[in-house]
């Protein structure tokens, strides 16, 4: 999910080689990840515990991300089989997640909430991105379906953010892991998703109310994104580095950098900003900085991993 997250935001600053590469270099991911998982039985459906089970809508993202970035040219099809595998995921994993929820008091949830939670709320902005690129006259019902995850997503990121922020006043350490990043991430990928349907909704002369606060909500999230910046960089700014290349989640932080400047060139050209086109610019460099630096962390583990193992 983060390269190709990273990879759409190279696209929308029209990096076309390193977009390509790592949208490649995504699927291919992707897909040896799904037969391992399918090899070794690992579900997050069915499981009462919320660590588990908000988590496993990581790959509900993944396939709405990866049907966004291969909507264009010859890849139709390819688009529409990752959004149904997305929609009907995130429908198998959605009871599961709800009664994890339901089956734990609120003084329980809040001691164990963590960054990764909010990968549930990633899954419904990623399907309300999926539905509003797809939405063109005579499919703009999907329009109401991007509406309705989007309305959704904004739910779930202020119960569970919530939830985190009051574990992080008696427990910092909250803050400081790269799940943390995701705080960031997922106000991000719902500015993308309210620019997406601000887009569409043009498209599909959609009536101009709805486009009208899909405007203004993608600037006020994206700015609520920007402030949760320096708040992480004060609890990270001495462990980040070190954390992107030898922590296991290492990932969970370089998805919500690539959705920032993938959120940030949508917001410039939906709203005709240009002077944030320098800042998607910078982001994007960052990303691939921080997407370099967990490609060799991960690298460097595997190989260790092998040479104890032979």
């Amino acid at each position: 999910m983060a390269t190709g997250i990273v990879s759409i935001a190279a696209s929308a600053r029209h990096d076309p080689l390193v977009a390509l590469v790592l949208g490649v270099l995504a699927g291919v991911v992707f897909g040896l990840h799904t037969v391992r998982a399918a090899v070794r039985g690992r579900r997050g459906g069915g499981s009462r515990d919320p660590g588990i089970a908000l988590p496993a809508f990581s790959i509900v993202a993944a396939c709405a991300v990866l049907a966004v970035r291969w909507r264009t040219g010859p890849y139709g099809v390819v688009t529409c089989a990752l959004s149904a595998t997305a929609v009907g995921a995130w429908s198998w994993l959605v009871a599961s997640a709800l009664a994890a929820v339901r089956s734990r008091p609120v003084s329980q949830l809040r001691e164990w909430a963590q960054g990764s939670w909010l990968l549930a709320v990633v899954a419904c902005q990623s399907l309300a991105i999926a539905a509003a690129d797809l939405a063109h006259p005579g499919t703009d019902g999907l329009l109401d379906v991007a509406l309705a995850y989007w309305t959704l997503g904004l739910l779930g990121y202020a119960a569970v953010a919530a939830l985190v922020i009051g574990r992080a006043v008696v427990d910092r350490g909250v803050m400081r892991g790269p799940d943390a990043w995701i705080l960031m991430g997922a106000l991000a990928i719902a500015a993308l998703a309210a620019s997406a349907m601000g887009t569409a909704g043009q498209t599909v002369a959609a009536p101009e109310w709805l486009v009208a606060v899909m405007r203004a909500a993608a600037l006020v999230l994206w700015a609520l994104a920007t402030g949760w910046i320096p708040v992480l960089l004060y609890f990270q700014v001495r462990r980040l580095i070190p954390a992107l290349y030898g922590d296991r989640s290492r990932w969970a932080a370089v998805f919500p950098l690539g959705m920032y400047s993938a959120a940030t060139s949508a917001l410039a050209v939906l709203l005709h900003l240009a002077g944030l086109r320098p800042v998607a610019l910078a982001s994007l460099w960052v990303a691939l900085a921080a997407w370099a630096l967990a490609t060799v962390g991960c690298g460097v583990h595997i190989v260790v991993r092998y040479s104890f193992t032979t």
